[in-house]
């Protein structure tokens, strides 16, 4: 059924019932048959009456203050549509209305009617993580979190762990992407401490919803490794003998973290030539060489790769880290 019938069907069942049934209260069938005036201000204002009054327990009361204050937030201005209260006092509202409905008169028009006020709230979860404001994005965990309880009040169960984790492999992303135009100022790690908290957050959210999903084992293992090699490269060349000391046991045990993590997606798909480029550069981090020479072989034969000749630990370093790897 396509959306502008459903919305026509919900006007004609506010107001059938408006119309149509005796038990209506009275301040809820007039803010009722003002929503099809689409006078939507004073409708507000008579539905509040009506529900701080003799309309607090009628199920129908609610239902109708749902559909008017759904109307106010579909009519706002982009600029303040994402943080309009109007929206969470529609959701409240159907909520109270499926509670209150023990007849179970408006289930489906209630849930259709929040069915779709979730998928506004994730829409603007992805808008958030496509535009990516510093101070915008964490707004994208908090309305995903929204749609979530919402869909789930509505028991819609099917594909919500398909959701949650892509959610958080986009929101990874996002805040990766933030770090990477941090990094090519040269910023310091911790001008970006926030995002890449979110980024290590988001990947353990995925990977505890499916653990065998390939992307989210990759993608964690390489945000990791590139921290470390970032850190690497910004050792100041004046920094003393204690700095760089403790800057290199630091990226070694971020090296060893992301060493198992690795090994978990090439499991998942063995011979896939960026992992295989991955475990070389984490094992060369490590100081491995054995392990290191083994991939490195690996990737020659996988394409043709000319093998990095064994040199001194300072020389390996630079040609690696010098290019951090790719994150999909």
């Amino acid at each position: 059924m396509k959306i502008r019938s459903i919305i026509t069907l919900l006007c004609i069942v506010l107001i059938a019932s408006a119309s149509g049934q005796g038990n209506v209260l009275p301040l809820t069938g007039k803010a009722a048959r003002l929503y099809e005036q689409k006078n939507y201000t004073e409708a507000k204002t008579v539905i509040e009456q009506s529900i701080s009054g003799e309309g607090k327990e009628d199920s129908y009361s609610w239902h109708v203050r749902g559909h008017i204050y759904k109307e106010i937030y579909k009519g706002q201005d982009l600029a303040v549509k994402k943080t309009a209260k109007e929206r969470e006092v529609a959701v409240e509202s159907f909520e109270r209305c499926l509670k209150l409905d023990a007849e179970k008169k408006f289930l489906e028009w209630n849930k259709t009617s929040l069915r779709f006020l979730g998928s506004t709230y994730w829409n603007d979860a992805v808008s958030l993580m496509e535009i990516r404001d510093r101070k915008d994005l964490p707004m994208a965990e908090d309305f995903f979190h929204k749609y979530l309880r919402i869909m789930e009040s509505i028991e819609i169960q099917s594909d919500l762990n398909q959701r949650k984790r892509d959610f958080y492999k986009a929101y990874a992303t996002s805040n990766r992407k933030i770090i990477e135009d941090l990094r090519n100022t040269m910023a310091d790690p911790t001008a970006y401490s926030v995002e890449l908290e979110r980024v290590m957050d988001s990947h353990k959210k995925a990977l505890a919803i499916d653990n065998n999903d390939y992307g989210s084992n990759y993608n964690y293992a390489i945000n990791l490794y590139n921290e470390a090699a970032y850190r690497i490269e910004n050792i100041p060349a004046e920094a003393d003998l204690t700095h760089i000391i403790l800057e290199q046991e630091g990226c070694i045990a971020i090296f060893e973290e992301a060493l198992p993590i690795a090994q978990k997606a090439e499991n998942l798909k063995p011979g896939r030539i960026e992992i295989l480029k991955a475990l070389r550069a984490i094992y060369l981090g490590l100081n491995n060489y054995e392990a290191f020479d083994k991939y490195n072989d690996l990737i020659r034969e996988k394409q043709g790769e000319q093998i990095i000749q064994k040199r001194s630990q300072d020389a390996l370093n630079k040609e690696i880290f010098k290019n951090r790897l790719n994150v999909d």
